[in-house]
């Protein structure tokens, strides 16, 4: 399988969705007015989304820049983006060897796909999921 890469992330941060909440429980601003704030940890909830990562959950980085609810005074949409500063060096194409969700840690399965990670040394982790043989984003 060829794997070919789609962003240096040590040059440029990652660009995401955030999370916008689900049914009526949306994301409100916090005290200060954001609905995500510069610095903030966070993990992915979604194909190309994230959300704030909470007590004993795993992290893919900090939040380079926030919104506001200036930036947004109707709340979130599909509309707005963040930026995010992780420690992978790269978002790689790959190929999916099982269903794999997004935020998944992946291992490497036969014939070079990636496959949700049982007790191999990581490969990477899920930011789009796939099923099998479907062509997944990778952080590595």
């Amino acid at each position: 399988m060829v794997t070919s890469i789609i962003q240096d992330l040590r040059v440029q941060p990652l660009g995401v969705k955030p999370f916008i909440g689900t049914g009526g429980g949306k994301v409100v601003p916090d005290s200060a007015g954001f609905y995500y704030q510069r610095g903030t940890p966070v993990k992915i909830t979604g194909n190309h989304e994230v959300g704030v990562a909470g007590e004993n959950e795993a992290s893919i980085g900090v939040l380079e820049t926030g919104i506001h609810k200036n930036q947004a005074p109707d709340g979130l949409d599909t509309r707005h983006r963040l930026n995010v500063t992780t420690p992978f060096n790269y978002l790689i194409r790959g190929t999916a060897g099982g269903i794999v969700a997004a935020g998944a840690n992946l291992q490497m399965g036969a014939n070079g796909k990636y496959v949700v990670q049982t007790d191999k040394p990581l490969a990477g982790v899920a930011l789009t999921g796939g099923s099998e043989d479907a062509t997944i984003e990778i952080l590595i």
